[in-house]
């Protein structure tokens, strides 16, 4: 078993990918069923998402959960 992911990183990773989609915030929020207050605390990591969440975000970011994490292994 790993060590666990920082919620920094997770944020930044998220971040980096919706930008590269060019997708805002809002969007982003809309097409997951988060608020967009929730999606800002995630990429700013103040929260740190379940995995049922993270699944959500990854298909909505065009990822599958292995290619998310994988991506933030350092």
């Amino acid at each position: 078993m790993g060590k666990p992911v920082d919620p920094q990183v997770i944020g930044d990773h998220i971040r980096r990918l919706r930008l590269k989609r060019h997708v805002s915030v809002r969007s982003f929020a809309a097409q997951t069923g988060f608020s967009p207050s929730f999606i800002s605390q995630l990429e700013n990591g103040q929260v740190t998402p379940s995995l049922g969440s993270m699944q959500k975000i990854a298909e909505a970011l065009g990822v599958t959960l292995g290619q998310f994490f994988a991506a933030t292994a350092t």
